[in-house]
C-alpha cells in the first residue's frame, strides 16, 4: 500500500489551497465573470492532466480503471469549457442568458455522475481504450450539439432554477451515492489511498452539487462555493490517478530496477500469470528489447523456446 508522508500531505494541500485563495480573490475584485471562467479553467487543467498521464503512462500502470477515468474527465473538461465559454459576458458565442451554458453544465454532470458510476467495471475487465477514444468524442459531439441546437426544459425561470434544474442535480447526488456504495463494497479491488480520494472527490461532488440546487443568480454564495468544490472534487480525482497510483508506482519501479541493475546476469521477476514485473539491463541485453518492449508482457515470449506452448 502507498503510504503519503506529511511532506506529500503538505503539498496536497498547499497547491488547492492558493488556488481557492486566487479565485476568491478574483471573485470579490474583479467580479463573478472572471471567477467563474478561472474556477472552470483550474478543472479543465486539472481534467486534461489526467488524460495525458494515463496514456503516457499505460504501459507501466496497466491499469484500464485509471485510464477509462483519465479519458472520461478529458471528455468532461471539453464539455466544462464550452460551459465556461458560453457564459454571458463572454466574447464567444454572443450569448444572451444563462440557458445554454446550463445545459453544457447539466449534461456535463449527468456524463461525470454516469462515468464515476460505470467505472467500476473496468476494476475487473479490460477496457478497450481506442474505441473508448471514439465514444467518447461522439458523446462530447452530440452534448455539444443538442446544447446549442436543440430544446432542451428551461433552467431559469423569474429568476429561480426551474424545478427541472434542480431534479437534474438530485438525481446527479443520487447517482454519485449509489457510486459511493457501489466503491466500497468493491474496496478489496482498490489502493486504500485511492479509494480515500475516490470517496473524498465523491462527497465534494455531492456538496457542490447541492450547492447549484440553491443559489438564484450568478453571484450569490452557494454558486461561489460550489464551484470551490468542484474545483477540489476534480483536485481528488487528479491525487488518486497521479500521485498514489501512478507516481509512487514509478518511484518504487525506479529503485528496483537500479537495484536489479546492479546484478550482472539477467533478472527478472515474474507475477502468479507469468507476467513480467520486473527486468534488469543484463536480459534485456540478452533479448535486444528496451524496457516498454516487454515490461508487463508474458514472459514465454521472450525467455522460453518456441516449440514449447505457454502451458508446457
Amino acid at each position: 500500500m502507498a503510504v503519503i508522508d506529511k511532506s506529500s500531505v503538505g503539498k496536497m494541500l498547499a497547491y488547492p489551497l492558493i488556488i481557492i485563495v486566487a479565485l476568491l480573490v478574483a471573485r470579490f475584485y474583479n467580479g463573478v465573470l472572471l471567477f467563474h471562467t478561472l474556477a472552470e479553467l483550474f478543472s479543465i487543467f486539472v481534467g486534461l492532466l489526467m488524460l495525458v498521464v494515463v496514456l503516457n503512462t499505460q504501459h507501466f500502470a496497466k491499469n484500464d480503471f485509471l485510464i477509462y477515468l483519465g479519458i472520461g474527465y478529458f471528455s468532461i473538461s471539453l464539455i466544462d469549457a464550452m460551459h465556461a465559454f458560453t457564459v454571458k459576458g463572454m466574447p464567444f458565442f454572443n450569448i444572451i442568458n444563462g440557458e445554454i451554458t446550463l445545459h453544457f453544465w447539466i449534461n456535463g454532470r449527468l456524463f461525470e455522475a454516469t462515468l464515476l458510476l460505470t467505472s467500476s467495471i473496468f476494476l475487473t475487465r479490460k477496457l478497450p481504450i481506442k474505441l473508448t477514444v471514439i465514444v467518447s468524442i461522439f458523446l462530447v459531439s452530440i452534448i455539444c450539439w443538442a446544447s446549442f441546437q436543440l430544446t432542451q426544459p428551461i433552467m431559469f425561470v423569474d429568476g429561480s432554477l426551474s424545478n427541472f434544474k434542480v431534479y437534474v442535480e438530485f438525481f446527479v447526488m443520487a447517482l454519485l451515492t449509489t457510486t459511493i456504495i457501489v466503491f466500497i463494497r468493491q474496496r478489496a479491488l482498490l489502493e486504500k489511498n485511492v479509494l480515500l480520494f475516490l470517496l473524498g472527490s465523491l462527497a465534494l461532488t455531492i456538496v457542490a452539487e447541492l450547492c447549484f440546487t440553491l443559489y438564484t443568480n450568478f453571484s450569490g454564495i452557494a454558486f461561489i462555493v460550489g464551484h470551490v468544490f468542484k474545483f477540489l472534487s476534480f483536485w481528488m480525482i487528479y491525487q488518486a490517478i497521479i500521485q498514489t497510483t501512478l507516481q509512487e508506482p514509478l518511484k518504487l519501479l525506479t529503485l528496483s530496477s537500479n537495484s536489479y541493475d546492479a546484478i550482472p546476469h539477467p533478472a527478472i521477476r515474474v507475477d502468479s500469470q507469468a507476467v513480467i514485473a520486473q527486468i534488469n539491463q543484463a536480459a534485456l541485453r540478452q533479448i535486444r528489447k528496451n524496457l516498454e518492449q516487454v515490461i508487463h508482457q508474458p514472459i514465454h515470449s521472450f525467455f522460453h523456446p518456441t516449440n514449447y506452448t505457454e502451458q508446457y
